[in-house]
């Protein structure tokens, strides 16, 4: 006896009586005839949506995914960017308003441009010593 003859009851075709629209079996037979089978526009309805939402699943999904990515990639580089340039105002004008204690405003403004601007020469060239790896 077959493990869905014992579970299920039989129509008189001999195949598994479905329930609630679905097929207990491993894979669901194609909808059969429409005159024989009370079911057939619900198992057929049903096999079209599981095949649309397979491949919604397998395609837009992923795509939104990438999408997604890509936007909130932009978005963080361009607040990065923004972060980066705010800070470097910052910190010339605080260098400005240190220096200007002990020096004219004037002196202060340009030993601020000199001090940041050694400073960030300093990075690039660490940068550029780091840019050929170990080939």
């Amino acid at each position: 006896m077959k493990r869905s003859e014992a579970t299920y009851p039989l129509e008189p075709a001999g195949l598994p009586i479905r329930s609630g629209g679905r097929c207990p079996l491993q894979s669901c037979p194609m909808p059969g005839n429409p005159l024989t089978d009370p079911n057939w526009a619900t198992d057929l309805t049903e096999q079209i949506t599981t095949f649309v939402g397979n491949v919604r699943d397998k395609t837009t999904n992923n795509a939104v995914k990438a999408v997604r990515a890509v936007v909130f990639g932009l978005i963080g580089l361009f607040l990065g960017l923004i972060a980066i340039v705010l800070g470097l105002i910052v910190t010339t004008r605080g260098l400005q308003s240190l220096l200007d204690i002990f020096t004219s405003w004037e002196r202060a403004v340009y030993l601020s441009y000199f001090l940041v601007g050694g400073i960030l020469t300093l990075a690039g060239l660490l940068l550029m010593t780091k840019r050929h790896g170990d080939a």
